[in-house]
C-alpha cells in the first residue's frame, strides 16, 4: 500500500513507522534487563513493605493499645527512614567525591579519560 508523505513522495505505509514504534521493534540488550530486574525487585520490596504495614497496622495497634496518633506515627517511619536514607547516601557520595574527586581538577576530559 502506497501513501503519501511529508515530503510530498510515495512511500510505503510499512517503513513509514514513527519513534515509538521504531523503538518497540528494538530489542532489549542484557544492561536494560539488569536495570528492569534492580527496578522490578525494588518495586517488589517497597510493595511488600506497604502492603504489610497496611494489613497489619490495624493488629499492631490493637495488640499494643497505641491511639491514632501513634500509630499515624508508626506507620510514617518508613518514609522518614527512606529518607534519612536517601540523605546518608548523599553524604556519604559527596564525601567520596571529595576525597578521590581532585584527581580531575584542572584537567581536561581527553587526560582523564586516558
Amino acid at each position: 500500500m502506497q501513501t503519501e508523505g511529508a515530503s510530498g513522495r510515495m512511500t510505503d505505509a510499512s517503513a513509514a513507522l514513527n519513534l515509538s514504534q521504531r523503538f518497540e521493534r528494538l530489542p532489549l540488550t542484557r544492561y536494560q534487563n539488569k536495570i528492569f530486574l534492580i527496578i522490578a525487585t525494588a518495586w517488589l520490596f517497597d510493595s511488600i513493605d506497604l502492603g504489610s504495614l497496611t494489613f497489619l497496622l490495624a493488629s499492631i495497634t490493637a495488640e499494643f493499645g497505641l491511639s491514632g496518633g501513634q500509630a499515624g506515627l508508626l506507620a510514617s517511619y518508613g518514609n522518614s527512614g527512606a529518607f534519612i536514607m536517601a540523605a546518608g547516601s548523599f553524604v556519604i557520595g559527596a564525601i567520596v567525591i571529595l576525597i578521590f574527586g581532585p584527581e580531575t581538577k584542572d584537567r581536561v576530559l581527553e587526560e582523564v579519560s586516558t
